[in-house]
């Protein structure tokens, strides 16, 4: 008689199995999700959207030019679109994906910079008065332990998958 499994412990078999595949499912899921209510802000703010979620399902095939189009994504928002869209979670997949699956310090670095960069760019952009300067700091300083966190645990799990290996 065969034991029957968990469907936690099957999922997780299925996306060891086929990364590919969950990657391309989890960007679709994104973009419906997260994606397209981009679209009530107007169409350049669809258009942000969907250009910093499509890149997700290459992620880790190629992880380090999917860092540059979200940011450059990121940077077109910041110029075109006033406020947050639900698409900058885009933007912590992809550091996290860079420090899991990138072997090289200074391309990690290089996400956790563009990240804190863009994490005081987003604060001075999305911040109203009266109070100005002080949203500013809680919107940056926010943004910035978001990103550390998500950083850090990429940073580990790139760690254990590195010590399985060589066990």
């Amino acid at each position: 008689m065969k034991q029957r499994t968990f469907l936690a412990a099957r999922i997780d078999q299925w996306s060891r199995e086929h990364p590919r595949m969950l990657d391309l499912t989890l960007a679709g899921l994104m973009w419906l999700v997260l994606g397209l209510p981009s679209a009530l802000a107007g169409l350049p703010a669809f258009l942000v959207g969907t250009a910093a979620i499509l890149p997700l399902a290459v992620r880790r095939r190629f992880p380090t030019a999917v860092l540059a189009w979200p940011v450059a994504a990121f940077a077109v928002q910041l110029m075109v679109v006033p406020i947050p869209l639900p698409a900058n979670v885009a933007q912590a997949i992809v550091v996290y994906t860079v420090a899991a699956h990138v072997a090289s310090l200074p391309v990690r670095l290089l996400a956790l910079g563009a990240a804190l960069g863009g994490s005081v760019l987003a604060g001075f952009r999305w911040s109203v008065p009266p109070e100005y300067l002080t949203n500013v700091l809680k919107n940056a300083v926010f943004l910035g332990i978001l990103f550390v966190l998500v950083w850090v645990i990429g940073n580990l799990v790139r760690g254990r998958q590195a010590n399985m290996r060589a066990a």
